[in-house]
């Protein structure tokens, strides 16, 4: 456990938490790890929701897959963030997404019954870390919302264009990488692959960006690219 503790204390989960303090926490918590190797499924569409999923170590992807194959990437997480918070709070029994290991994976597993229900040493972490639990659910709330604008426009030049922009502002610089190569780039913007790299390519001739594999350089525009 100690040799992921860093990534740990950098969880929104257990902000305010004394890091001292963090050991006795999981262990109240009932906190238990789990190894997945690159490319494994860490959560399946349908297999019940057992907990709240933490990263300790790793890069995952969620993903929400249709009857005929079709992936629709939801996003990505990496070491300190949550999974699965959202369904367990709401009761949901069964997961309605697939979570992914992007990379060899750690992740730490807590039941939500032992983060809302006080526990009978009465710890006086639980009302800070139920505080934590609904901003993170909140803060979610608002990016699913942000990719909702995105699919909300309707061509893939246009999605582009508003993801990217995102992410040069998130970046705070020009160049900047995005976390996503283009099949999982494509799946996220629910665009074809193909249309998108053709896009992509008539926005590097037409001046408006440059790019190499995730690496990009965006021209300062408004909404003439558009």
């Amino acid at each position: 456990m100690k040799e992921y503790m860093e990534n740990l204390e950098k969880s929104a989960l257990f902000k305010s938490i004394q890091r001292d303090n963090l050991s006795a926490v999981l262990k109240c918590l009932g906190a238990v790890l789990k190894q997945y190797d690159k490319n494994e499924r860490i959560l399946n569409s349908g297999d019940e929701v057992i907990g709240v999923g933490i990263l300790a170590k790793g890069r995952a992807q969620l993903i929400k897959e249709d009857a005929m194959g079709n992936r629709n990437i939801i996003g990505e997480i990496e070491g300190g963030e949550l999974f699965a918070e959202s369904f367990v709070c709401a009761g949901i029994k069964e997961s309605p997404v697939t979570v992914v290991a992007l990379e060899s994976c750690v992740v730490l597993f807590i039941q939500v019954n032992k983060i809302i229900d006080v526990c009978s040493n009465e710890c006086s972490f639980h009302k800070q870390i139920i505080n934590n639990l609904l901003k993170i659910i909140a803060r979610k709330n608002l990016n699913l919302n942000r990719k909702l604008d995105y699919l909300s426009l309707r061509t893939t030049r246009e999605k582009l264009l508003e993801y990217l922009n995102d992410q040069q502002r998130r970046a705070g610089t020009n160049p900047f990488t995005i976390p996503m190569n283009r099949v999982q780039l494509a799946d996220y913007l629910c665009v074809d692959r193909s249309a998108m790299s053709r896009e992509l390519g008539r926005l590097r001739d037409e001046g408006i960006l440059q790019f190499k594999r995730s690496l990009f350089y965006l021209k300062d525009i408004e909404n003439d690219a558009l």
